[in-house]
């Protein structure tokens, strides 16, 4: 027979707390098992085991611990996949794969001494926790319209494709050894771009951004980094021809698309050669070449005063 209590479950849950530490473990039933907290670079600071905890059946500690990482019970140390971080020190046992890239950062250094900011998925590089937490928001955004439009009456096909399609370069994004891809969500007062900064592609959004902008730029993000791998991969040598090279009518068709799709017809700007009756709306097939080059946008000039610009009038088609 069992010595398992009647109320304990054959499942256990973590819950995390911003950067994905386990804070709390309860059972099915929502009973509380463990409690820990941690100090900045994850050395545990407070574990509590409640009453009923029972190492028979639990274990002796939760096994995913710090930044959701595998506690390894033998030598004490987080496994992340490519090197193991010494929590009780706050660095890595060996040296950052990606030291090339960090050149002003000790590759044992982790996520650049700033642990309550950043979390490092695999080892390999640093990742602010805001950018996961916003690419997951962006997938779910994708994920919820696309299965809205495959439920939905009607042909969807070239919609679903564009949707799939964003699926797999969000996937990229947040997989990819190529590449650093930030969210900046402070740095524009009217509307978004993407740039490089400090060797890192970073799509910059309103303050109030939204998830539509956001979609819109990790088109552009994503171009540019396939272009600069094109050129050869050197983002420091490459990454301005790229940024010009992908500046085109194509590229911004398809940004347009993905936008329209998760923000609806309230989210694009007018075009000057979409004419539209009082009372009809924009559709996915509108976003043409044309409805590009005719894009309303105002720019903040120095006089303070926002004026009416087309700037995709005269850029190349690809």
């Amino acid at each position: 027979m069992s010595n398992r209590p009647e109320w304990v479950s054959e499942i256990y849950y973590y819950h995390s707390d911003h950067l994905g530490s386990t804070s709390w473990v309860t059972d099915g039933g929502g009973n509380p098992i463990e409690y820990i907290s941690y100090l900045p670079y994850g050395e545990e600071y407070q574990n509590e085991r409640f009453a009923h905890y029972d190492d028979n059946i639990y274990g002796k500690e939760a096994r995913y611990r710090f930044t959701g990482k595998e506690l390894d019970r033998e030598t004490g140390y987080t496994y992340n996949e490519q090197r193991y971080l010494c929590t009780d020190y706050g660095f890595w046992t060996r040296v950052d794969p990606l030291v090339d890239k960090y050149l002003n950062i000790s590759p044992y250094a982790y996520c650049n001494n700033n642990p309550l900011k950043y979390v490092d998925p695999d080892g390999r590089q640093y990742e602010s926790s805001d950018d996961l937490a916003f690419h997951d928001e962006l997938y779910s955004a994708v994920e919820a319209k696309l299965t809205e439009l495959e439920n939905k009456p009607g042909m969807h096909r070239k919609e679903i494709k564009s949707l799939n399609n964003a699926l797999n370069e969000l996937d990229y994004m947040k997989s990819t050894e190529d590449f650093i891809f930030h969210f900046d969500k402070t740095s524009q007062a009217y509307g978004a771009q993407t740039n490089i900064i400090d060797g890192k592609i970073v799509m910059e959004l309103p303050q109030e951004e939204s998830l539509c902008l956001g979609i819109h730029e990790a088109s552009h993000a994503y171009d540019l980094s396939q272009k600069i791998l094109e050129l050869g991969g050197d983002i420091g040598n490459n990454g301005d021809k790229a940024k010009r090279l992908i500046y085109n009518i194509v590229g911004e068709q398809k940004a347009y698309q993905r936008q329209f799709l998760i923000g609806g017809y309230n989210s694009m700007p007018k075009s000057k050669y979409l004419d539209l009756q009082p009372g009809e709306h924009m559709t996915y097939n509108d976003i043409t070449p044309l409805y590009i080059r005719g894009i309303e946008l105002y720019e903040k000039q120095d006089d303070g005063i926002c004026h009416k610009k087309y700037i995709y009038e005269s850029i190349e088609r690809k």
